[in-house]
């Protein structure tokens, strides 16, 4: 398999690296995959890392043994309720502006200034989708991909593969595939 970026040098597997799976933040698992932003890509021996730095400048491709992994870590992150608190004092305190300042055009603009402040907090608690982040850690080096909560289940096979993968099970559980055991 050829795996190929937007590097001007591309990344050629080695003989006997056939991808076992492969897990995007942004579409979860597949057997391959298109130049998603972050990637991990699981092969017999190795995890390959694709993405981009903080900065999102520079990208990188990272490989590791899966061998020297110590540690996997799946870190969920839920939707917390204190912007609600936010929006309801941003609602609250426009009310009060309304109410209370006795000349019209401040009162007005004081009003709108913070109902609408209110309402874009309300839209970003509504809209924004929580992220989780699944890592895999050798020694003083950490490999990561950042994903949407929905796609934990998925997220979960992988790791399921890995271990296997990394303990020498080399066929993949017929059970996560949705087939009954033999």
């Amino acid at each position: 398999m050829r795996v190929v970026s937007k590097m001007e040098n591309k990344l050629d597997l080695y003989n006997g690296m056939d991808v076992e799976l492969v897990f995007s933040g942004q579409i979860g698992l597949s057997d391959n995959y298109s130049d998603e932003t972050e990637i991990l890509i699981l092969t017999h021996n190795n995890l390959i890392s694709k993405g981009f730095d903080s900065d999102k400048d520079t990208e990188h491709i990272s490989f590791v043994k899966i061998a020297v992994i110590d540690l996997v870590r799946l870190s969920v992150t839920a939707k917390s309720r204190k912007p609600l608190i936010r929006v309801a004092l941003l609602l609250l305190g426009s009310w009060a502006a309304f109410a209370t300042v006795s000349l019209a055009g401040v009162s007005i603009l004081l009003t709108s200034v913070l109902l609408v402040w209110g309402i874009f907090n309300l839209a970003s608690f509504l809209l924004e989708e929580p992220k989780s982040n699944l890592s895999f850690i050798a020694g003083d080096m950490e490999i990561s991909v950042q994903f949407r909560n929905k796609l934990i289940g998925e997220a979960h096979v992988f790791m399921d593969r890995f271990f296997e993968l990394r303990d020498g099970k080399n066929d993949i559980d017929n059970s996560l595939l949705g087939f009954p055991h033999n």
